[in-house]
């Protein structure tokens, strides 16, 4: 039995397994159409479906009960989602629901610069406490961070979401290595600094990564900076992501470049 949504990002790897499938008179198959993500009422489906079939509607840049739009150039994008995410908190919502999408990880708006600026503003450094430099970040206890690779071993694979309960300097660990300590949901992994090549901040993530998984807000960040990966699969792909809150930002003609 193999589920899943041929209209999404295919497999990073060469071919599209499930697309080529479907293609084979002989295979039985059926569409399953109720959405168990979504409210009956959402208007995220009815976006998803209309981005889907090659559309971008009339009403995409209007503000809805569960979506927003803001036409923002790829410069300000960093504080525009600094001040998203202080609204969502003062709203409310936990910093645990939030989830940034997006293509790339170069750039102003890129998933690297995005992740420095959330990290610094939902587990800023305290003084005295204690956090690991690793090549492109200091990781530090409370970090949401991602696995990137499968590894049975320890039941955690490619894609899976966890926050940092623990850093032990090597001159206290058996490895004789700085260890993090990683629960994914209740499974906690420990990661000698040889490892943490299998890990990175989540804060934000790549639209690829988040393929599987959803969460209660979005935030989708899209500019003509990434023009070279923007596809209609892509786009549907993250937006599908989100459970009850889409927040979409950037540039307009990137949205509508992607879609048609």
């Amino acid at each position: 039995l193999i589920v899943g949504d041929s209209d999404q990002l295919p497999s990073v790897s060469p071919g599209q397994v499930l697309a080529d499938l479907l293609q084979i008179p002989l295979i039985p198959q059926t569409s399953m159409e109720r959405i168990y993500r979504q409210s009956e009422e959402s208007t995220i489906v009815t976006l998803a479906s209309q981005i889907r079939q090659g559309v971008l509607p009339a009403d995409f840049t209007q503000k809805k009960a569960d979506r927003s739009y803001f036409e923002i150039a790829s410069g300000h994008i960093p504080a525009t989602i600094e001040k998203i995410i202080g609204a969502a908190l003062r709203s409310g919502i936990p910093a645990s629901d939030i989830q940034v999408l997006a293509p790339m990880y170069r750039g102003t708006a890129g998933i690297d610069a995005i992740n420095q600026l959330m990290q610094d503003l939902l587990n800023p450094p305290q003084k005295d406490q204690l956090s690991f430099e690793a090549p492109k970040c200091f990781y530090r206890k409370g970090d949401k961070v991602i696995h990137l690779v499968n590894d049975a071993e320890v039941n955690v694979f490619n894609g899976d979401l966890g926050y940092i309960t623990d850093l032990i300097p090597g001159k206290y660990t058996e490895s004789k290595q700085d260890e993090i300590v990683i629960d994914f949901d209740g499974n906690e992994v420990i990661y000698p600094r040889n490892e943490w090549y299998k890990i990175r901040l989540a804060y934000a993530m790549s639209i690829h990564k988040s393929q599987g998984s959803e969460f209660p807000v979005v935030i989708l960040p899209i500019t003509s900076a990434s023009k070279r990966m923007l596809e209609r699969n892509l786009i549907y792909t993250a937006i599908t992501r989100a459970k009850s809150k889409l927040i979409l930002l950037g540039e307009l003609q990137a949205f509508d470049y992607a879609v048609k």
